[in-house]
């Protein structure tokens, strides 16, 4: 941001004293034109995913577990500020990334179930307000249950699993040596953070993007064991301690909401648990993918 007000103070510097400046912006379509949509190559029911290997080159993300693969190709715009003088003087060079992501998902015998594609433009987080042009500015490609969601200032990809294969992953969990805590937000549990044990705190992506976003839940794998879980928030002081006793195979499910008011100082922590998913939990995803980091294991079970 510091960086876009200096280049903005720049410009009204240099139109003060030479009174205009012109831009030169390469052309959009130039840049789309080299990352063409290769998808309709890929035939739904019969290309394997050798196939869409083959056409695609390597996916940006993979799973056979999770059945599907994203790929990712770039491109760039360009634009340049020139002040006006008895010769122009460029004086700022800005680039947009246009990026073409290629969603592919593939049935139980590795054959393509579904095929999207589509184009998200990735402004540098300095520069999140002010693109080159307003378009492509969020993404949201779905298909057999994973969803990609992409939004300007969110630096990395987030996918998504919902429908059967969340629920298979959820059901394989009870045979796990280990215990799963599954966490999802209140109405009003924004920017919830988590401390297990006296670690470190993290946070949890349970609404993408943070505001007016996707209801998601996180799972968390703990040894089977006593523990002490501290959530808090980034947008509030305090926070709220709670204790999880778990056994191999457990899988705890966790919502957490903030009630009252800051100006009031009422402010409370709600922490629900129950043994089997609430109601609230049944339609959202589980995020696979936050922040281009993965939440979940890769193949779970190989």
């Amino acid at each position: 941001m510091l960086r876009l007000i200096s280049i903005l103070a720049l410009v009204s510097l240099v139109t003060m004293f030479t009174g205009c400046a012109l831009e030169h912006t390469s052309l959009e379509s130039k840049a789309l034109a080299s990352i063409p949509d290769k998808s309709s190559k890929i035939l739904v029911g019969k290309a394997s995913r050798e196939t869409a290997h083959g056409e695609l080159g390597k996916p940006l993300y993979s799973s056979k577990y999770w059945r599907f693969d994203l790929f990712r190709d770039e491109a760039s715009q360009s634009q340049t500020l020139y002040a006006i003088t008895p010769w122009p003087i460029p004086f700022a060079h800005l680039t947009d990334d246009l990026r073409r992501y290629t969603l592919i998902t593939y049935d139980a015998s590795n054959h393509v179930s579904s095929s999207k594609s589509d184009i998200f433009r990735k402004v540098p987080n300095w520069r999140s307000v002010s693109p080159i042009q307003n378009d492509y500015l969020s993404l949201r490609i779905s298909g057999d249950g994973v969803t990609l969601l992409l939004d300007r200032g969110v630096s990395g990809e987030n996918l998504l699993v919902a429908g059967v294969n969340r629920d298979a992953y959820f059901k394989r969990l009870g045979t796990s040596p280990t215990c799963t805590m599954v966490v999802g937000a209140g109405s009003r549990g924004l920017g919830i953070k988590l401390s297990v044990d006296g670690g470190k705190g993290l946070s949890l992506p349970t609404r993408i993007p943070e505001y007016q976003g996707v209801e998601t839940l996180v799972a968390i794998k703990l040894a089977p064991d006593d523990h002490d879980l501290v959530f808090s928030s980034k947008y509030i002081d305090g926070n709220t301690i709670r204790k999880l006793a778990c056994q191999p195979g457990d899988v705890k499910y966790l919502q957490v909401d903030i009630t009252g008011t800051v100006k009031d100082k009422t402010i409370a922590w709600q922490v629900d648990q129950w043994d089997a998913m609430p109601s609230d939990f049944v339609e959202r995803p589980l995020v696979l993918v936050y922040d281009g980091e993965w939440q979940v294991e890769v193949e779970p079970y190989k």
